[in-house]
């Protein structure tokens, strides 16, 4: 991967569907979703956004706090344009556990594009993109200021569209009753 392309991986709000646990911990085989995840990454290109850093510590990537808390997914995908190193940010959630590594090698830099999304049965999937990280500081400004979906952050910036080969690395585990038809189980292990 270019060394301007970082990605972080949005470790997500309160987990209320999944009774509280956190579903990047969720194991198969003994390893996590978020292990999975982050092996398929560049090692040393990695970075966490969330608030919740105890469980995550012993993966030894860096961790950054939401810079605007209580604003959702849009508010830590502006933490994760601030927090990077890099022209660019790969965003993931930490929920995909059928993530593969040609979705995630799509994500290249366009020239004149803000972001890079992948659309997969006719829905976007703002949690598998590519932002320019010049954009972050007018990005905080309008989250700051109101509740912004994904859709709204979009507006003004130019949208490069991929289409999805399949929808199943786009798949996430929303609730128990998903988690146990792939087989993941609640877990502590990363």
């Amino acid at each position: 991967m270019p060394q301007d392309i970082s990605t972080a991986i949005l470790m997500g709000g309160r987990s209320r569907r999944m009774g509280g646990l956190k579903k990047a911990l969720f194991v198969r085989d003994g390893i996590s979703v978020i292990r999975r995840t982050v092996d398929l990454c560049e090692q040393g290109s990695i970075f966490l956004v969330g608030n919740e850093k105890s469980a995550y510590r012993n993966l030894g990537i860096p961790i950054f706090e939401d810079k605007v808390p209580g604003k959702g997914a849009p508010g830590a995908l502006v933490t994760a344009l601030l927090s990077a190193q890099t022209k660019w940010v790969r965003v993931l959630a930490c929920d995909l556990p059928c993530m593969d590594k040609k979705t995630l090698d799509g994500l290249q830099p366009m020239p004149r594009t803000d972001v890079r999304l992948y659309r997969a049965d006719g829905k976007p999937q703002y949690l598998v993109s590519l932002w320019r990280t010049e954009i972050g500081p007018e990005l905080l400004e309008r989250v700051r200021y109101a509740n912004l979906s994904f859709k709204d952050l979009l507006d003004g910036l130019s949208v490069d569209w991929l289409a999805a080969d399949s929808p199943d690395p786009f798949y996430n585990m929303n609730d128990m009753e998903s988690a146990k038809q792939m087989r993941f189980s609640p877990g502590q292990m990363v």
